[in-house]
């Protein structure tokens, strides 16, 4: 997360880019998910939300949920494999890309499990500069420590 920020608008990306959306309730969850999904539509990417379950304001979007612990739990070399067989899939379906929303704060908020999240951060950073991959990463400020949000910056 590094080579990346917060964001304030999750609606301004392209076929790639990476970065994170810290909200602090539900309602700024779906908004920001909603924007960066319909810019994705826009794209003609294929969408994916990756989180424990698939929130009720989303599903008007064409969006496949795949449950957090189908993705995450993994060393970061496993996770880059998922997600570049994701992307190659995508567009083997005629997609322009894969567009993904990732609310993983039940998966990250313990320190010891944030440091090895911030390692993938970095190595996903560099693989979506040369793929058709876009990603937001959506932290729940109500989970995650302050001072781990801090140190993504």
């Amino acid at each position: 997360m590094r080579d990346h920020g917060l964001v304030e608008s999750a609606a301004g990306f392209g076929l790639s880019g990476h970065a994170c959306w810290v909200y602090e309730d539900d309602e700024e969850l779906v908004r920001g998910a909603s924007e960066f999904l319909v810019a994705g539509e826009r794209l003609g990417q294929r969408l994916i939300y990756v989180g424990p379950s698939l929130p009720d304001a989303l599903r008007g979007h064409a969006v496949d949920l795949v449950g957090l612990d189908d993705v995450y739990g993994s060393d970061p070399a496993t996770l880059l494999a998922y997600y570049s067989a994701a992307t190659d899939a995508a567009l083997a379906d005629g997609y322009t890309g894969l567009r993904v929303v990732g609310e993983i704060s039940s998966a990250v908020q313990d320190p010891r499990v944030w440091e090895q999240h911030l390692a993938w951060e970095t190595l996903a950073d560099r693989y979506m500069a040369q793929r058709p991959l876009a990603g937001l990463c959506c932290y729940d400020s109500r989970v995650i420590a302050p001072e781990l949000i801090a140190s993504a910056r």
